[in-house]
């Protein structure tokens, strides 16, 4: 554990309700883009229409056509390819966290 307060969810809908039902909105969204029959990156663009783009984003997908590359390319969120192994999660969470700490001071 990393003293990080984690929420999950297996789909949209309960990505929603798990924000609701917090007293916070989370500050780190990490979304594989797999969510079943849902793409993750479009609940991405949900989530910062509603929240804005001041929260750290990340998705992870296992898609590594040219399509996927395009469409990525101009997101501003971070991705990340599987797999993912755990010191890379974590490098990309600090080096995320702190573009939004530099960017929010200056």
């Amino acid at each position: 554990s990393y003293g990080a307060d984690v929420l999950t969810a297996l789909d949209s809908h309960q990505v929603w309700e798990a924000i609701g039902g917090h007293s916070k909105v989370p500050d780190v969204f990490l979304i594989d883009d797999g969510l079943g029959n849902e793409s993750g990156y479009a609940l991405i663009q949900e989530i910062q229409q509603k929240y804005g783009k001041n929260k750290v984003y990340i998705l992870i997908t296992g898609d590594t056509s040219k399509e996927e590359f395009a469409k990525l390319r101009n997101a501003d969120l971070a991705v990340l390819f599987k797999p993912v192994h755990e010191e890379l999660l974590i490098q990309q969470l600090v080096d995320e966290i702190h573009k939004k700490v530099e960017s929010s001071v200056l």
